[in-house]
């Protein structure tokens, strides 16, 4: 084999064994550091998402506080309590309350059950009025001041319910007749609090109950859908009652990156996850693009050996080529200077 073919073969192998090996180092570092960004990204996405559905509440329980204290919801329950049939109550009150559901999507349905009995004097579902609720937990505890009843299961279709109440007492008394409760709207949460935007990569929020299932009205009734979906994070967050972000396999099987919490306030727990081949592509876009100019640089290299070799070896295989001719008696064969 000549020495510019062995030069050149060389300098390939060891361009291209280098390029390689620094593709592999790239790609090792950058997962590392990318991974890192992006757990930090979810927690930060985590704790802002918890922030804004605990803001959502309030906004809520702030909204039913205020109907509960409007003069016409008032005086039209006030009737109601004495006297469940009279139109003219169910009309005012249906008009008022029907009117804020309609430019209000924070709620999806409101109720008015009677202190005592729990009778339903009013509710923007007709069907429900004249009913008796089996003494909910927001009826008993509205009665006594603003409250909210955390995730349940609706007796009526066993999806999950989240309501705010308040009382409702009539001027110049201190002992409420009713309490006004609104079923707040999750398709509203998840589209308003459970979701991000701009964030570079598909990021999946969702809330889980202490009871194992979604909480969001979409994700428990999607076709397919889980129902007491189970994961690391899920887990560390419902059972652990813990915080933190790391690397594991969500309730689908699919590797992710997690941020999970769990929201003692609520009783509930809150994941954020980013599939990992997702979250990793910037790092094997890089990998790639240092290993592509490794491996330009290590042609380069070899060409340029190839060239040096050429300017070595052809001096001595001139002097090569003289000095056979010698050895076989041409003595006039002419010896180059090198």
């Amino acid at each position: 084999m000549s020495l510019r073919r062995t030069v050149t073969r060389s300098s390939l192998a060891i361009g291209l064994t280098g390029a390689l090996a620094t593709a592999a180092v790239v790609q090792f570092a950058a997962q590392r550091t990318f991974a890192d960004q992006v757990r930090g990204r979810i927690a930060n996405i985590g704790q802002n998402r918890a922030h804004a559905f605990d803001g959502w509440i309030e906004e809520g329980l702030d909204e039913i506080i205020i109907a509960a204290s409007e003069t016409e919801v008032v005086e039209a329950v006030s009737i109601l309590a004495d006297r469940p049939s009279d139109e003219d109550a169910l009309a005012r009150l249906g008009e008022r309350l029907g009117r804020r559901l309609a430019i209000d999507r924070h709620f999806i349905e409101f109720v008015v059950d009677r202190v005592g009995d729990s009778r339903v004097l009013f509710s923007t579902r007709p069907e429900a009025i004249g009913s008796y609720e089996p003494s909910p937990v927001y009826a008993q505890q509205g009665a006594l001041g603003p409250f909210v009843q955390e995730v349940y299961s609706s007796p009526r279709d066993g999806r999950p319910q989240l309501t705010a109440a308040a009382p409702i007492i009539p001027p110049g008394d201190s002992v409420p007749v009713a309490v006004l409760a609104g079923h707040l709207n999750l398709d509203e949460l998840e589209e308003r609090i459970l979701q991000v935007a701009g964030s570079g990569f598909p990021v999946d929020i969702y809330l889980v109950s202490s009871s194992g299932d979604f909480v969001t009205a979409e994700r428990f009734g999607r076709e397919g859908g889980v129902r007491g979906p189970r994961s690391e994070g899920i887990d560390a967050a419902i059972l652990d009652r813990t915080t933190g972000t790391s690397e594991y396999d969500d309730y689908l099987g699919r590797r992710v990156l997690g941020d999970y919490r769990w929201l003692p306030e609520r009783s509930l727990g809150l994941i954020v996850e980013v599939p990992k081949t997702d979250a990793l592509l910037p790092a094997r876009r890089l990998a790639l693009l240092a290993l592509l100019t490794a491996m330009l640089a290590s042609l380069w290299i070899a060409l340029s050996a190839r060239r040096f070799a050429r300017r070595i070896a052809e001096p001595l295989e001139l002097l090569a080529g003289a000095t056979g001719r010698v050895e076989v008696g041409q003595f006039g064969a002419a010896i180059p200077e090198l």
